[in-house]
């Protein structure tokens, strides 16, 4: 039942929405890259606050 439902709201909004299937993957892999660059931005700066916290143990 509820996978019905929401079955039909996501047509009825890709129907009332006026946008094209392209028009939706076009933002659906937007959304999917600015998530990862995020994800690596993330690592990269745990990799950074590691990398000077060990520096600083080093230098004590």
């Amino acid at each position: 039942m509820k996978v019905t439902l929401a079955a039909s709201a996501l047509a009825c909004t890709l129907l009332l929405s006026g946008c094209t299937t392209s028009g939706w993957l076009h933002a659906a892999s937007g959304v999917m890259d600015a998530k990862d660059a995020y994800e690596k931005q993330e690592r990269l700066d745990r990799i950074n606050r590691a990398n000077a916290a060990a520096a600083r143990v080093r230098s004590n």
